[in-house]
């Protein structure tokens, strides 16, 4: 193995687990679903499978001056789900019947000389505001992984900053409105937005960002009755709130620089260690409030090895850590929960040097990156919320952000307690 090689296999590899762990806590949720219809209690057992094919068309957003001209991109969709109806368990009712999948996409970018095509596997759930699903509107939320095959390049594809690695995050959110519903197919028209970034894990990482229109077609594996969940309007929900107290351990690594240089520099760790306590409400809706310590290993290395413009170097250790307060919501639904954060730093003295070097930022752009941090990801549970057990640990998988620039990708294992 040369000299250099090593590195580069572990970056891969920590890229590569960190997808996966995104992919399979959300691949479980579709599982879930299916085990949950199959034991349910109240009513007779029943599913139902969808085929989806679905079609998009849209623009990507120019966020850099010189942006990649591109033309319109369209995305040629098949996705795969089932809509559970188990109305013995909690968290269906909670959320008016909800739907799981995964999405199998091809894209055409809009530009064949440098961005090409992207490829996707995500999986989703389909949340609804009505339980008539004429009414309803539906909104799709997806989380899983992409690649590229014409990434940036410093040779072969210098123009492209959009995206600096093959394998990147995929995001998606949609609103979908039902044209049509029958007893075996429904047409529906949507909107919405995609993003594929790495997570600053790879420089450059502008990221792809997208606006796209939808038509598609869900066709069931057997006749049903659309009005079913109809009929559940006045099931009762469990309204009693428990408190708890979280702790979590987090390992996440980036590359040091700004949005589309440095390229090619080392890979650090970012260390948390987080304490949040908080409320579950309804059972399934988990209000938080916290604080996270954080050790950038990159910060220290760079404190140490060059001369600070601002005046750093007196406390390298100090001087490399995040303190964060931070509120939390995240959605449980069985072994999962879906976990949106936004913080607020209390110490981060080297962001400016960074922004001195990277970012150039001034104004509110750059109070709102220095001070504002966002979190968003998937847990996993060794035991079912809809349990409520007193313990319980998980693994997550998040991507953190100095508000909407991406930061670093992170892995965390955690434990629950709950207060009765």
């Amino acid at each position: 193995m040369q000299e250099g090689e090593f590195p580069l296999i572990m970056k891969k590899c920590k890229i590569y687990f960190g997808l996966y762990l995104g992919i399979y806590s959300i691949l479980c949720l579709l599982l879930t679903g299916a085990m949950n219809i199959a034991t349910g209690q109240t009513y007779p057992p029943e599913r139902i499978l969808f085929l989806e094919p679905e079609i998009m068309i849209g623009r990507n957003i120019p966020i850099y001056d010189k942006f990649p001209e591109s033309g319109i991109r369209s995305n040629y969709v098949l996705n795969l789900g089932i809509q559970t109806l188990d109305t013995g368990k909690h968290w269906v009712k909670y959320y008016n019947f909800p739907t799981t999948g995964i999405s199998f996409s091809y894209s055409n970018l809009g530009n064949r000389e440098v961005l090409r095509n992207e490829f996707s596997l995500i999986p989703f759930i389909v949340l609804k505001t009505s339980r008539n699903p004429r009414k309803s509107i539906d909104f799709k939320i997806g989380l899983g992984a992409s690649y590229f095959n014409h990434p940036y390049h410093e040779v072969y594809n210098p123009e492209n900053k959009v995206i600096g690695s093959q394998f990147t995050w995929a995001f998606q959110f949609f609103l979908y409105k039902n044209l049509y519903v029958s007893n075996r197919m429904n047409l529906k028209l949507g909107g919405g937005f995609l993003h594929s970034s790495n997570a600053h894990t790879t420089i450059p990482n502008y990221g792809m960002n997208s606006v796209m229109v939808s038509l598609a077609l869900q066709m069931a594996n057997k006749p049903y009755d659309p009005d079913f969940t109809r009929q559940f309007d006045k099931l009762p929900l469990r309204r009693r709130n428990h408190y708890f107290i979280q702790a979590r351990l987090g390992y996440g690594w980036h590359e040091l620089g700004g949005t589309w240089e440095p390229v090619g520099t080392k890979d650090y760790r970012i260390n948390s260690y987080s304490i949040s306590g908080g409320v579950i409400k309804k059972r399934h809706l988990r209000l938080s409030l916290g604080f996270t310590y954080r050790f950038y290993e990159s910060f220290y290395d760079f404190i140490r090895n060059n001369k600070s413009r601002t005046g750093l170097g007196e406390n390298p250790k100090s001087e490399a850590s995040n303190v964060i307060i931070h509120i939390g919501t995240e959605f449980l639904i069985g072994h999962l929960g879906m976990d949106i954060q936004l913080g607020y730093n209390l110490h981060k003295p080297f962001y400016d040097e960074f922004n001195s070097r990277w970012e150039f930022n001034n104004g509110f752009k750059y109070w709102r990156n220095k001070y504002l941090v966002t979190r968003f990801g998937m847990k996993l549970y060794l035991i079912s919320n809809e349990k409520m057990p007193r313990h319980n640990v998980y693994l997550g998988s998040h991507i953190n952000a100095n508000f909407g620039k991406a930061d670093f990708m992170d892995l965390s294992l955690g434990y629950t307690f709950l207060l009765k």
